[in-house]
């Protein structure tokens, strides 16, 4: 399965004090390198650019994040990124030093669902880990227009 389909929303409230906050990053949109180009009415794109783009902008989202929270990966209970292809995972896996393990994955029950999968994910997380409620994830995504985000979260 390559593309499934999904939704998700997500209701935030506000948590009692004391409380750690919410921390976020975003990055504006920009354009690795030519990956995608126009030539007359079709647009080409090159995998492998966008699979490094995507490895690396991960991999930035989850540092920035760890960084402006003052925490390490070790704070983290799990890390739930955009489920768009297991490879892209891997390599971030790879290139932060961490187990896979540490990376929730759900790709393969439902091919990538696109802006819904990290929603999804989260859902599914939650279901099989009761025991994590008030520990902390790490969400992070990347897509349309080559815009990257990540949040740390309580469960």
């Amino acid at each position: 399965m390559l593309f499934g389909d999904g939704a998700g929303a997500m209701i935030i409230e506000p948590a009692k004090l004391p409380v750690t906050p919410v921390h976020f990053f975003t990055a504006s949109a920009c354009d690795p390198d030519n990956a995608l180009t126009v030539i007359k009415d079709r647009i080409r794109m090159d995998g492998q650019k966008v699979y490094a783009f995507a490895v690396n902008a991960v991999e930035t989202a989850i540092r920035h994040i760890l960084f402006a929270a003052a925490m390490t990966l070790d704070d983290i209970e799990v890390v739930i990124p955009h489920q768009a292809n297991i490879r892209i995972i891997q390599s971030v896996a790879r290139a932060l030093d961490v187990p896979l393990h540490k990376f929730f994955v759900n790709i393969r029950d439902y091919g990538n669902t696109s802006a819904a999968s990290i929603i999804i994910a989260l859902d599914e997380y939650r279901d099989y880990h009761p025991e994590a409620k008030g520990k902390r994830a790490l969400l992070v995504g990347f897509g349309g227009g080559f815009t990257w985000g990540s949040a740390i979260i309580t469960l």
